[in-house]
């Protein structure tokens, strides 16, 4: 029988943290699945976060996830990424099939399913790039780059981790989640995940953002503010809408009030941390991470 439709997912890094969040997203992929008659998921690779050997009680929670997708009778179809190099054998015995080439080609080859970053696109390169290699004729949904992205040749999808795991960058905006594909018309739709969202954002955009309604309440901010009256204004906003999920990130030196900027970007988590240092002025429970939400 043909499938015609597909959900289709990658990268959930399953670890002791991630696992009720992933679970989470599931439900939301089976309730959609069961209300859109949706009998096959396609994942593209990196289920666990550990490339190696896995706690047990994380994978005997992996195979409880897994039954519940097949008790409503869905099969997930997957490749394997580069996190699954050991464990894809394990999984294919608790219900996912693998497809053995690491790569799936629709047969009529109107798609194509991979975790890779084209040869063309550098990690921290121009993304609009044109792709010599890539099939124009062809949809590409690739695994791997944790940011959900469409290049501007509109057939090549970074399908983008299902869960968010880095705060982004403070020019883009993006809701981490899965797709729907019709293989018939070609159609696709990106639906967000239902978790809070993770977002770096400046005090223009993250104002825009609260007005147009992209962040939800209960989202995970941090707001870069570039003097003194952004942070007032940042401040006034978060007192007069009760945001308990916002960080206020000072960009400036509050010696010189200039922008402290390192190569005319704005400096990283761990540069913010290593010059202030202060608990009281940055919450050093946030991970040290950059603010590029690429893969790894």
């Amino acid at each position: 029988m043909e499938i015609l439709e597909y959900i289709i997912f990658s990268d959930c890094h399953i670890s002791e943290k991630t696992l009720p969040l992933v679970s989470r997203v599931f439900d939301q992929m089976i309730e959609y699945s069961t209300k859109h008659k949706i009998t096959d998921w396609l994942f593209a690779g990196d289920w666990f976060e550990k490339q190696e050997d896995e706690k047990y009680d994380i994978i005997n929670q992996s195979w409880e996830l897994i039954n519940k997708v097949k008790e409503n009778e869905i099969t997930i179809h997957a490749i394997r990424g580069n996190h699954d190099r050991v464990s894809w054998k394990l999984l294919k015995k608790i219900g996912i099939s693998f497809i053995p080439t690491g790569h799936y080609i629709h047969p009529e080859g109107n798609f194509e399913l991979g975790h890779y970053v084209p040869k063309e696109i550098p990690y921290f390169g121009d993304k609009t790039k044109p792709m010599k290699s890539l099939d124009k004729k062809k949809i590409y949904f690739l695994g791997h780059w944790h940011q959900p992205s469409q290049l501007n040749q509109k057939n090549l999808y970074f399908l983008g981790s299902l869960i968010p795991d880095k705060y982004g960058n403070p020019d883009e905006i993006y809701r981490c989640g899965f797709i729907y594909f019709n293989t018939q018309d070609l159609s696709i739709k990106q639906i967000p995940s239902n978790i809070e969202g993770k977002f770096t954002l400046n005090v223009k955009n993250w104002l825009q953002a609260i007005e147009n309604k992209i962040v939800k309440p209960n989202d995970y901010i941090r707001i870069l503010c570039k003097n003194q009256k952004e942070i007032e204004m940042a401040e006034a906003t978060i007192k007069e809408l009760n945001i308990k999920t916002a960080k206020i990130f000072p960009v400036f030196d509050k010696k010189t009030k200039k922008i402290n900027k390192q190569n005319n970007k704005i400096p990283s988590i761990r540069d913010l941390i290593e010059k202030h240092g202060k608990e009281n002025e940055l919450d050093t429970k946030i991970p040290l991470d950059t603010l590029k939400g690429l893969g790894h």
